[in-house]
């Protein structure tokens, strides 16, 4: 932490950040930190599904035996509408094969 803060005071990069940081680190730790990159990787505009997670025609009507969720579908909550999502798909597709 020494060294981060000496960067931070000396406008100088510092050797993990590879940059020079752009304030010094507060309050007492331990602090554990990793760099982290912008990935894209969802698709957020896949098809579209109904409450069933059932994948939907352009006129609104629903593919026969076709459930999707996550990245595929356009969804807006991120992961945690994937998982809930999810169940319902497969709870769906379950009892389709009934």
């Amino acid at each position: 932490m020494e060294e981060f803060n000496g960067a931070a005071a000396e406008g100088k990069e510092d050797a993990l950040l590879k940059e020079a940081p752009s304030r010094p680190l507060d309050a007492q730790g331990p602090y554990y930190g990793v760099r982290i990159e912008a990935a894209n990787h969802m698709t957020k505009g896949g098809v579209s599904c109904n409450e069933n997670a059932q994948v939907l025609y352009e006129d609104g009507s629903a593919v026969e035996g076709l459930y999707a969720s996550g990245e595929v579908t356009w969804q807006s909550g991120g992961y945690s509408q994937s998982v809930c999502f999810g169940r319902v798909a497969g709870e769906q597709a379950a009892l389709n094969v009934k």
